[in-house]
């Protein structure tokens, strides 16, 4: 299925309620940077006995048309916004997001708190400034990547497989732009505005974003829980969709104290 949002070509698929209740709710599933809808799908399938799931490719992503080089993460959560009411979801949605599409998910809860009714986060890239400042390279190296190699693409690109082999900008150079953006967007400041219960996910062995970020998430946001999964990774609810399952669905099903 495909439809236009803030002038972006979006592909997504929606997989109905495979159980009939008293309601429906919709839950919309965000991937992370370099997946796409694909890398949520056993997750979403196995969460459809409970609501009506929707799984976009984000912009730039899978059958998704680019974004203009401008955008970082407020641009894409305004997206989704747009997206939600042009889908002809019911509102307010519930909503699971895992690493960058959590990211998004915490904005939307936090400036449209009307749309979002739950909030699952798995491992979020929200604590950046001080992740990706010391990931940065130092000079020379830094201008060396950032000028020297400009008009190198392939020589910068073995030079940051070499140097930073965990790096975002690799799974998708032709948005490097907007990777730059996006990850000098704090979200510190955004995360104590969240009014949703919140349910937290974290691998134990995540070595991309730290279980001590989930620690600080949940401190910050009023109403969350965090889950920790020791053997798990940053890729829990993409390759242990099964492990994550009950967690996840157990927090949607369950009714909370207004």
């Amino acid at each position: 299925m495909v439809l236009s949002a803030s002038g972006i070509t979006l592909n997504y698929t929606h997989l109905p309620r495979r159980q009939e209740g008293n309601s429906t709710p919709s839950l919309l599933l965000l991937h992370g940077w370099g997946g796409t809808q694909k890398s949520l799908m056993p997750l979403a399938t196995m969460l459809s006995s409970h609501a009506n799931c929707y799984i976009p490719d984000l912009p730039g992503f899978g059958k998704s048309s680019k974004p203009p080089n401008s955008w970082g993460i407020y641009e894409y959560a305004d997206c989704l916004k747009e997206f939600i009411h042009l889908a002809g979801i019911d509102e307010p949605v519930q909503l699971v997001g895992h690493s960058f599409g959590g990211a998004i998910g915490l904005i939307l809860a936090a400036h449209y708190p009307e749309l979002i009714e739950k909030l699952v986060v798995c491992a979020p890239s929200w604590h950046r400034a001080k992740k990706y400042a010391d990931e940065t390279p130092k000079k020379p190296l830094q201008q060396a990547l950032s000028k020297g190699l400009r008009h190198f693409p392939y020589l910068r690109k073995t030079l940051y497989r070499t140097f930073f082999p965990e790096s975002d900008m690799l799974r998708k150079p032709e948005l490097e732009a907007n990777f730059k953006r996006i990850v000098s967007q704090d979200l510190t400041d955004v995360v104590t505005q969240i009014p949703q219960h919140t349910l937290i996910v974290w691998g134990g062995q995540d070595t991309y974003t730290p279980v001590s970020d989930g620690a600080l998430l949940k401190h910050l946001i009023p109403h969350a829980l965090l889950t920790v999964f020791p053997d798990a990774t940053h890729a829990l609810p993409v390759t242990q969709s099964h492990l994550v399952f009950p967690s996840i669905h157990t927090f949607l099903t369950t009714k909370v104290a207004d």
